[in-house]
């Protein structure tokens, strides 16, 4: 896991009181005409997710 810098849809949600975990799913261009992600990222995505329930699971 690599930490960058950089701006995220949820913060304006988490400002309001409202606890947004912020995962980061992988993608270029974001917000932008040519956005995109690939199977490959969505996957790893879906991975992470299933271990953070597992590990809130026990």
């Amino acid at each position: 896991i690599t930490p960058f810098r950089g701006g995220t849809d949820g913060s304006k949600i988490s400002f309001m009181g409202i606890p947004t975990p912020n995962l980061f799913t992988g993608g270029e261009n974001f917000h932008g005409q040519y956005e995109f992600i690939t199977v490959e990222s969505m996957a790893k995505a879906v991975q992470t997710i299933i271990a953070i329930i597992r590990l809130n699971a026990n």
